[in-house]
């Protein structure tokens, strides 16, 4: 991996967190137990071998492009993200090239009109993403995942899903499972004993059948289930 710094500080760990590249034993011993699993979960494992549930390097930030997922594409979550530190964050420069950076929780919050200007999609957004900036996200990393879950949906327009997502991709909580369409259409038609669930029910039944794994069993799930149900219409 190449990169650059616009602060010329060695961020080789950090990049090495992003990607999980210091957890190769716990990632291969998770890919032998997706394997022993079944031969679907076997499938998925030799078909995506580098497969990552990658950590974000901000929970913060994270937080705030998940809360503005909702009808929302990655290409317009990435708009948003970069419109919020546009408008909000300190100039940098990186080799000619101006960038931005994402501006905290606590300058979103000493500001009640700092959002305002900001297209974030939804109007309501801005509410949510001012709920969230309350939070204490480093302590709910250390959380167990029940009860960091339960804390960010108490956050106004944070439903199960975001929460998930946040709780995955931001905070490390390696058994959430994300529910979205793509797996309310696959989990039944890969496994038989998950028909007849509600999506909620599904979330559920992933997350006790693939236990700590669940996160890299969604991944991979979603991954197949995007690409074989788009191909099928």
């Amino acid at each position: 991996l190449e990169y650059r710094s616009h602060t010329g500080q060695d961020i080789d760990q950090l990049l090495r967190s992003y990607f999980r590249l210091d957890e190769g034993r716990k990632i291969a011993a998770t890919r032998t137990a997706l394997c022993n699993d079944s031969a679907v979960m076997a499938r998925l494992v030799a078909r995506y071998p580098d497969m990552r549930a990658v950590r974000q390097p901000d929970p913060w930030e994270c937080t705030v492009a998940f809360i503005c997922s909702g009808t929302n594409g990655v290409d317009d979550m990435a708009r948003i993200v970069e419109e919020v530190a546009r408008k909000l964050g300190a100039s940098v420069d990186l080799d000619g090239d101006r960038r931005c950076t994402f501006p905290t929780q606590s300058e979103i919050l000493q500001d009640p009109k700092s959002l305002e200007g900001v297209k974030l999609g939804i109007t309501n957004r801005r509410r949510a993403i001012r709920g969230a900036a309350t939070l204490d996200l480093e302590r709910l990393a250390k959380t167990p995942y029940p009860e960091a879950v339960r804390v960010l949906q108490d956050c106004w327009g944070i439903g199960a899903k975001i929460a998930d997502c946040i709780a995955l991709f931001g905070l490390g909580h390696d058994e959430a499972f994300p529910m979205d369409r793509w797996l309310e259409r696959s989990l039944p038609v890969n496994f038989p004993e998950a028909r007849g669930h509600t999506k909620k029910e599904l979330a559920r039944w992933a997350q006790q059948r693939f236990g700590r794994n669940a996160g890299y069993a969604n991944q991979l799930l979603f991954r197949a289930a995007r690409e074989d149900l788009s191909s099928d219409g």
